[in-house]
């Protein structure tokens, strides 16, 4: 939708990914990437993952201001 013109994300005030493990394992990495460096960077920025690997730490490395890990 977003390459299409058809989703604008400037009004985004909050990203929540939820199962965001089962999202990677389904291919959508590029797709939360895309979204996230799309969307505002003074959103919020919630995100569930029942597992932490590599390239969901680098998501909050990288779109998150000071993530707070809870276990």
């Amino acid at each position: 939708m977003m390459r299409r013109g058809a989703a604008n994300l400037q009004e985004l005030q909050i990203a929540i990914l939820d199962e965001a493990d089962e999202m990677l394992q389904m291919g959508f990495i590029d797709d939360i990437n895309t979204i996230l460096a799309e969307a505002p960077e003074d959103r919020n920025t919630w995100l569930f993952s029942a597992t932490m690997p590599s390239a969901i730490q680098k998501i909050t490395k990288k779109f998150m201001r000071d993530p707070e890990l809870v276990q």
